[in-house]
């Protein structure tokens, strides 16, 4: 059997004009809507607040069972910080200790990014109180949140 001069299957392999030229137009519409998203830095630091947050509010609950005492969780301008409730009065609330630096546990996301909540204590059972406690941090108009459950101090987003 013999094949026609010109007809395709034979040796010529390869993509034609039109399937390169597809290719190219895919790749630049990709390329002119994921680069930019990819370089904003905002969203990574406003999920590594996020995370942060939630880091420090686990720990706090976490000491105050280990520690059978009273962790006190505050933003005070925009940094949340944990302490100790040691009872005494006039000797205030010594900050508990960040594991990572060694320094006093607190946390001071970058700007324009805010933490808000009420304070609250974890109990030395690891509970918040009565009600469910809501975090939230923002970054100019996203808000994410997560919530410390009343009865069991289960911190989640």
């Amino acid at each position: 059997m013999q094949r026609k001069a010109g007809a395709r299957g034979g040796g010529a392999a390869g993509f034609t004009l039109v399937e390169l030229v597809v290719i190219l137009v895919v790749l630049g519409i990709v390329a002119v809507v994921a680069i930019p998203r990819m370089f904003q830095r905002q969203d990574f630091d406003h999920q590594a607040a996020t995370d942060r947050a939630m880091a420090i509010v686990r720990y706090a609950q976490k000491v105050a069972v280990a520690r059978r005492g009273v962790v006190i969780v505050q933003v005070s301008g925009n940094t949340l910080s944990a302490c100790l409730n040691t009872g005494t009065t006039g000797g205030g609330c010594p900050p508990l200790t960040d594991p990572l630096t060694g320094g006093a546990l607190a946390f001071q996301p970058p700007s324009p990014i805010t933490v808000s909540m009420s304070a609250f204590a974890f109990n030395p059972t690891g509970s918040p109180g009565s009600q469910p406690i809501t975090v939230q941090v923002t970054a100019g108009s996203v808000t994410r949140s997560f919530v410390v459950e009343a009865e069991t101090g289960h911190v989640h987003p």
